[in-house]
């Protein structure tokens, strides 16, 4: 064979394998992970949100979907984390539900935050009983903290992270994956941008995982048993969230992102899907602070019983209602109907189920400590290593 024989295979032989790399399908978990590392670089986007709640349990009412059928949410918002510990925002939203009790109660606004202050201005309030209208559409608040904290009777939000909590925080949720890819979807074209399309669902693991960590750093100490039924009370509710996720093939950013799951405790179902499509990275945001009067003025006595979307729900509750318990798993979600450890180990029969133990055993995993005892410590129930065996 002469030499030019040989280049010559050599030569096609190297076309061939640089059309096979260029055309091979990428991992999608790794173009997922690079897509979640691209929007925490990122310092300015746009993001459309829509969702609906549909068949709301009751374990989930508060100040905002109480005695709601169901509840449309739809969301505007330009977003800029130039200065991550003091990020501002332009957002225009609209809530609205039907009421158990008839009729339908509705929110139309605009929010913005700057300078690690936040104001409102209501363009529309409908349904809501108890309140005078008049006295707060079309006025500017401010409040020190989310105005969804004052809406929302859950109590006092957890504290804020600083500088060096907040990058632990992200270098965390940069070592694991929060969705699994399931399926490889065929691409399509998402706002002109041929994408990746994949099914996914979401690793609540995960989810508990970074949530747990949040709380550690925002309370500055190790969690106690009371912590961890606390996260993991609210993450029961939401069982494991499906959909699609959609990644730019040139970019790696995410373009659409869609999920769906059902709700509910006690055999009391619901069910809630929404979808996220983000836009304009990297465009300047503008975010102008309103003349605007402090929230405790503005609503007065209203204020210190949380301005409710339905306004009814003081009407529901029973005068003759059971004192509740101060127990930690009072703490949780329809504990009341959560209240059964079969194997008594600590953990209640709910909680086995989402931590893949054994109800009918107190300790599933055979290494001589109580179920319950393993997850007070931190430690995995069903196996060796920490709780969640992310490191986080």
């Amino acid at each position: 064979m002469s030499k030019r024989a040989i280049i010559l295979g050599f030569l096609a032989l190297a076309a061939v394998a640089t059309a096979v790399f260029f055309l091979r399908e990428p991992d999608p978990q790794a173009v997922l992970r690079q897509a979640a590392k691209n929007l925490l670089a990122e310092k300015t986007f746009h993001v459309d949100l829509s969702a609906t709640v549909v068949g709301v349990p009751k374990e989930l009412e508060s100040g905002v979907v109480a005695n709601a059928t169901g509840v449309d949410i739809a969301v505007r918002m330009d977003v800029d984390r130039t200065d991550p510990m003091r990020q501002a925002s332009v957002s225009m939203f609209e809530l609205s539900q039907g009421l158990t009790s008839g009729g339908q109660a509705k929110l139309v606004g605009e929010a913005r935050r700057k300078d690690g202050v936040h104001y409102l201005k209501l363009q529309t309030m409908e349904g809501v009983q108890g309140v005078d209208a008049d006295r707060i559409v079309g006025v500017w608040m401010k409040a020190g903290r989310p105005f969804v904290d004052l809406l929302l009777a859950s109590g006092s939000p957890e504290p804020a992270l600083d500088a060096a909590e907040f990058e632990m925080m992200k270098k965390s949720l940069q070592t694991v994956d929060l969705f699994t890819v399931v399926e490889t979807l065929p691409k399509e074209t998402v706002a002109g941008a041929k994408s990746f399309h994949y099914a996914v669902e979401m690793n609540m693991e995960v989810v508990s995982a970074l949530m747990l960590k949040r709380r550690e750093l925002s309370l500055g100490r190790e969690l106690t048993s009371e912590d961890v039924l606390v996260v993991t009370g609210e993450l029961m509710q939401w069982n494991r969230p499906v959909g699609e996720i959609w990644v730019d093939a040139k970019t790696r950013k995410f373009k659409q992102l869609t999920l769906g799951t059902s709700l509910g405790l006690d055999g009391k179902s619901g069910a809630a899907a929404g979808t996220l499509v983000f836009s304009d990275e990297g465009k300047p945001v503008r975010v102008d602070a309103p003349e605007a009067e402090d929230v405790e003025k503005v609503l007065g006595p209203l204020f210190e019983k949380r301005l409710s979307l339905a306004g009814d729900r003081e009407r529901d509750r029973s005068s003759s209602a059971p004192e509740t318990s101060t127990s930690p798993l009072a703490l949780l979600p329809g504990a009341q109907v959560q209240s059964t450890d079969t194997d008594h180990d600590g953990l209640v029969d709910a909680q086995e189920a989402f931590y893949g133990a054994d109800a009918w055993n107190p300790d599933t995993d055979g290494d001589g400590y109580a179920d319950g005892l393993e997850v007070e410590k931190g430690m995995n129930p069903v196996g060796p290593g920490p709780l969640f065996g992310f490191g986080l």
